[in-house]
């Protein structure tokens, strides 16, 4: 089976540099402040159920984490050890799609030098996008379904 995707309604992104590393990762943009716009990369985890960032990420969004209880386990890294953090919703673009999904935040400390900003997982994104992982090419496109 051959998969096209039309070109006028693709979202092309080319893999981004992390830690010496060409990655799949997105230029997505964020509101804040009012109508103040900033773009962090998020890597594209078809591996990961949801979207997840760091607490200190979304008080710089804005997000109230008074107004959420905070949990246990919001997650679970590959040494199957819980980290704490919060369920909140968040709106973003991919392309000019505007996206709102519950995030996972992780209520640990920001390294930039070990962590993603961050991590777009399947709930909402592979529901609402056809994604096209093109490793030879090292660029992902995104298509609104």
């Amino acid at each position: 089976m051959i998969i096209q995707i039309p070109k006028k309604d693709s979202i092309i992104f080319e893999y981004i540099p992390h830690n010496n590393k060409l990655k799949p990762m997105a230029n997505i943009k964020f509101q804040y402040a009012g109508n103040k716009e900033i773009y962090f990369p998020a890597l594209i985890d078809s591996g990961a159920d949801k979207s997840c960032s760091f607490v200190s990420i979304g008080k710089k969004l804005g997000i109230d984490f008074t107004d959420y209880d905070r949990q246990k386990d919001i997650a679970f890294g590959l040494n199957g050890k819980g980290v704490p953090g919060y369920i909140a919703p968040l709106s973003f673009w991919i392309g000019n799609n505007c996206v709102t999904a519950e995030i996972a935040w992780l209520n640990i400390k920001f390294d930039p030098q070990r962590h993603y900003f961050f991590l777009l997982g399947r709930e909402i994104i592979f529901e609402q996008f056809d994604i096209v992982f093109q490793e030879h090419q090292k660029r992902i496109i995104f298509r609104k379904v």
